[in-house]
């Protein structure tokens, strides 16, 4: 479905869009005669909007006129050829009908409805209805916070086409803001993504990211963990965002916490059910998983459309604004196959290609550059930016690897994961989680490619994880998405289930948006202990110092497994 409007597309999926616009660029257009512009009507209502709002548009045409179809075509900022638009509302035969825009959501340009035409040979543009978004191409919008340096401190990273300084006011009582910080902008153009389609400018394609402003928030030392951190983001010429808050994180100096409470989920897309389960989170927000949230890959699914990080802001902001919303990369994010010179992660050559894995143009040349440009990530010494990183947050240490990287023994990313695992204070943080977007165990069936690439990460990885290398290193959850549908295994390890319970538990929740997968699940290996396919939802974790209680909910708010990771014996 479109990102913008849904079931009132007219044009159902990514395929039918390309042809469908193929064709529109192969049209012959021509100038309607003045004498019928004149007689048409074609308004929208409202035409100021807000953000992510809807706008009905309602049109009139002489019964007399040889006009045998009428389409609505949408565009936002400049058309780079005839025919080039970003969606199509409605076909129809109608004269006079109507058709409602919806989830119009800002990307610095005012929205152009086009009234198309057509005769049975040429199409011409009837006429043409413009809505805006309220505030403007250069207010601040679409907040994400993100754990920074060592994961004690906050950056808060919006959108704008402004190109004045960006400011952060904040504070803990919402009337009185008393810190100000200045932060800084950063920008990326189409010849900085690696290959086509990515890199082309058109409406389904490039187009102008605004500015990704950035600011830190200071330290949060002087303040108890879970203080409410008021905040707003802009500046006196451009507009001020609302207040919001958010918990501040614990920090070297606090006290040691009861318990730790986050969300975590994979595979969203900007569609229907990727916003339920954004929904669906901020009810759990409401029953206090409220700490962090952990996105690990596959975020919007843009590849190469770019318009699509607009709409997947827009639709996570009520959560990635008042909690740290911490993302990884997944395959629809990274993997190239030409232009490796542009990747951000400075991977060799073309990256992580190995001859038996299913690594190919899955970001459509977008190589991960919006998601690095983006999004922001805890450092230490062999971290590197989103790609892999870390950090500790009350009771858990996270640990988050690309899967999309060479993670193989003797590998860079191999590396930072064992002596990640050496530096883990048990005493400090029992619990060690470690995040991939792909699945090292998975019973999932129709996924030949993707079980291959699983039994090299269980080569690979399961002696490091299950503390085969240094029994005091070891992971007790690991949570993967990639596989759209729900899995949980025993605690296992070698392909076995452990009855000690001294093995790596192992979830795979790619359910936040993306399709379903109906394959079903294989009954030849005995570690997959629960799983679902017919729902989307996420995971809500409390860990406390006795367990880790994971909980699937799906996006109907029932539960459909509740389960403890416990410590091991």
């Amino acid at each position: 479905f479109s990102p913008f409007f849904g079931d009132r597309s007219a044009l159902k999926t990514q395929d039918s869009h390309e042809k469908f616009h193929e064709k529109l660029t192969n049209v012959q257009w021509k100038k309607p005669s003045e004498k019928l512009s004149a007689q048409i009507e074609f308004v929208a209502k409202p035409n100021i909007i807000k953000d992510g709002g809807s706008s009905l548009l309602t049109w009139s045409i002489p019964s007399s006129s040889q006009i045998s179809s009428i389409s609505v075509h949408v565009r936002c900022g400049p058309q780079a050829y005839a025919g080039d638009y970003l969606d199509t509302l409605v076909i129809s035969a109608a004269k006079n009908g109507s058709v409602r825009a919806d989830h119009l959501v800002s990307m610095r340009c005012n929205y152009m409805f086009d009234l198309v035409g057509t005769d049975g040979h040429t199409s011409s543009v009837l006429a043409t209805a413009k809505v805006s978004i309220e505030g403007g191409a250069t207010f601040p919008r679409h907040a994400r916070l993100a754990l920074v340096g060592d994961g004690t401190r906050v950056a808060i990273r919006f959108t704008s086409s402004s190109q004045h300084t960006p400011q952060l006011q904040y504070g803990t009582n919402p009337q009185q803001l008393l810190y100000i910080v200045n932060g800084t902008s950063d920008t990326y153009a189409a010849k900085d993504l690696c290959n086509y389609p990515a890199n082309e400018t058109a409406q389904r394609r490039f187009r102008d990211p605004g500015f990704q402003h950035r600011i830190e928030f200071g330290s949060f030392e002087k303040f108890p963990t879970n203080t409410r951190i008021y905040y707003r983001y802009g500046n006196d010429k451009d507009g001020w965002s609302k207040v919001n808050f958010f918990l501040s994180p614990p920090t070297m100096k606090s006290k040691r916490p009861t318990e730790t409470r986050f969300i975590a989920y994979a595979d969203q897309g900007v569609g229907t059910a990727g916003r339920n389960t954004v929904k669906n989170a901020l009810k759990q927000v409401e029953l206090g998983f409220n700490q962090f949230l952990l996105h690990f890959g596959d975020l919007g699914y843009a590849t190469s459309r770019a318009y699509i990080w607009d709409s997947f802001h827009f639709n996570v902001e009520p959560l990635a604004s008042q909690m740290p919303y911490m993302v990884s990369i997944g395959n629809h994010e990274y993997d190239h196959v030409a232009g490796g010179e542009h990747d951000p992660s400075h991977a060799k050559g073309e990256g992580f290609r190995p001859w038996w894995g299913n690594y190919g143009t899955d970001s459509q040349g977008e190589c991960g550059v919006p998601v690095y440009k983006r999004f922001d990530a805890p450092e230490s010494p062999q971290s590197n930016a989103i790609w892999w990183y870390s950090f500790d947050y009350g009771l858990v240490h996270v640990i988050t690897i690309s899967s999309e990287h060479d993670w193989t023994q003797g590998s860079e990313q191999y590396k930072f994961i064992e002596n990640d695992l050496k530096s883990v204070d048990r005493t400090k943080t029992p619990w060690v989680i470690l995040t991939s977007h792909r699945m090292m165990y998975t019973t999932q069936k129709r996924e030949w490619a993707d079980f291959i690439v699983a039994q090299a990460m269980r080569m690979a990885l399961d002696d490091l994880i299950n503390g085969k290398v240094d029994p005091d290193a070891y992971v007790d959850l690991m949570l993967v998405g990639h596989q759209h549908s729900y899995e949980r295994s025993c605690p296992v390890y070698s392909n076995e289930c452990v009855a000690s319970g001294r093995a790596t538990v192992h979830v795979c929740v790619g359910t936040a948006g993306a399709n379903l997968e109906h394959g079903g699940f294989s009954h030849f290996y005995k570690f997959s202990t629960v799983h679902e396919e017919d729902s989307h939802g996420l995971l809500t974790l409390n860990a406390t110092q006795q367990h880790i209680h994971v909980r699937f909910v799906r996006n109907n708010l029932t539960v459909f497994d509740d389960f403890k990771v416990l410590p091991w014996k």
